[in-house]
């Protein structure tokens, strides 16, 4: 398993208001001081500034409700992009949150109580960004929508379009998937659950495609959608 310490770690505050930046940025440099000592922190006032940004984006701490390119706007196009960050949304008012949730959204806080929140949510998503893994050694999980096995190969489909074909067989790639985020859901197939979109029925959704869901596995992979769900935006 490789880990995130590899390289230093870009934490992107954006917020229309300077005084919540720096309210913000205090707050990560305190937990960032304690968990990790190679962190960049970046700060933008507008959704224009976060889309001009041209290095990598590992944590985007993101206002909803801005002038101009909101929030929500912001994490569409980047979606869009395939681009591997981890939104944490800030926000007073909640009940734009449904409309905010989407693959690689990880948390909502709100400015009430955002100190507290996000020094209980920070270390949780360090962490995670810690377990991403090298598929057979090459590959990024993060950017694998999902993996089709015939036999003792495996296709490998990726955000970008491309495919790619490797000598191993599901149940191998199953286990060296465990803890991040993947989902068995037929036979055939594997699911980064952060690419899912819609419901859960006989098939699902995972970008372009639509991933067959076999009645035996059908209601495992409902509950655990269910529970990752929860725990991404539960907050």
């Amino acid at each position: 398993m490789n880990t995130k310490s590899e390289k230093e770690l870009v934490l992107y505050i954006c917020d229309d208001e300077m005084i919540w930046q720096q309210k913000i940025r205090k707050i990560c440099e305190s937990v960032f001081g304690e968990k990790w000592t190679e962190c960049t922190i970046v700060h933008g006032k507008s959704g224009k500034e976060v889309l001009a940004y041209q290095g990598e984006i590992d944590i985007l701490i993101l206002d909803i409700d801005m002038p101009g390119i909101d929030g929500i706007q912001v994490k569409n196009q980047m979606q869009k992009k395939n681009r591997n960050t981890n939104i944490i949304f800030v926000t007073n008012y909640s009940e734009r949150m449904r409309e905010a949730f989407g693959p690689w959204v990880f948390a909502f806080v709100d400015k009430g109580d955002i100190e507290k929140d996000l020094k209980r949510i920070l270390p949780e998503l360090i962490e995670r960004i810690c377990r991403y893994v090298k598929i057979d050694r090459l590959y990024d999980s993060r950017e694998v929508l999902y993996l089709q096995a015939e036999g003792s190969y495996t296709d490998l489909y990726f955000r970008s379009g491309e495919r790619h074909t490797i000598r191993k067989n599901l149940k191998e790639l199953e286990k060296e998937l465990v803890g991040v985020d993947f989902i068995r859901t037929h036979r055939s197939y594997l699911v980064n659950m952060h690419e899912i979109t819609g419901k859960i029925t006989d098939t699902v959704s995972v970008g372009q495609q639509n991933i067959p869901v076999s009645v035996r596995l059908r209601k495992k992979v409902k509950e655990a959608y269910r529970i990752f769900c929860r725990k991404n935006a539960g907050y």
